[in-house]
């Protein structure tokens, strides 16, 4: 009777334990269903967008953070001409470059530009009259690549300030900020008949 029983209860064990092996190695089911075969030339559906946060911008909303706008000209120049009076050279001997010479010829200066040329040219009231007489008058020397103002002579540290080193990049240096307009140059280029410069600041 005993050896009866002993045996029902191994073999009720080893029924138990064949279960449970057989239950693990079964896969579970899946929890979605199977992916869709792509097929060639069929459009993929877009996946569903995630719902927005509170307080988020709408998708192709502008964004109000981040970088600011870029500014055409974030370095404006400040440079105002000065007031002055209209002035007419006559009785002089002109070389225009683009044709013969004006014999007694006269030139008005009127806002910092060259207002008219010829062999007859009124002045308007007020203007300042300088009378040229035996002198020749040849159209102004255009410098192109100067650093006057910022290498100034005789030069000194304190006067030189035509490089900026404190990054390797430095696009948005203009000389205009640090011209020095008491160099002594300019007054000899102008004697020279420089009458136009273009400065430049230093090439580092």
């Amino acid at each position: 009777m005993f050896l009866r029983l002993f045996r029902s209860a191994i073999l009720a064990v080893s029924m138990c334990a064949a279960l449970v092996v057989s239950t693990a190695g079964q896969q579970k089911p899946p929890t979605h269903p199977p992916a869709k075969p792509i097929v060639p030339g069929e459009q993929t559906p877009a996946p569903p967008q995630q719902p927005e946060k509170p307080g988020t911008p709408p998708q192709g909303a502008p964004q109000t953070g981040g970088a600011p706008p870029l500014v055409e000209n974030a370095y404006a120049s400040t440079y105002v001409p000065l007031p002055s009076r209209p002035t007419l050279i006559r009785n002089a001997t002109i070389l225009t470059a683009a044709g013969p010479a004006i014999q007694a010829g006269s030139i008005l200066l009127q806002d910092g530009k060259i207002a008219a040329v010829g062999a007859d040219v009124a002045a308007p009231p007020g203007a300042f009259e300088i009378d040229a007489a035996g002198r020749w008058i040849t159209p102004g020397i255009i410098d192109t690549h100067s650093h006057l103002g910022v290498y100034p002579m005789p030069g000194i540290p304190a006067t030189s300030d035509g490089n900026e080193m404190t990054n390797p990049n430095t696009a948005e240096v203009s000389a205009e900020h640090a011209i020095w307009p008491q160099d002594p140059q300019f007054e000899l280029a102008l004697a020279g008949g420089v009458t136009a410069m273009h400065i430049l600041p230093g090439s580092a």
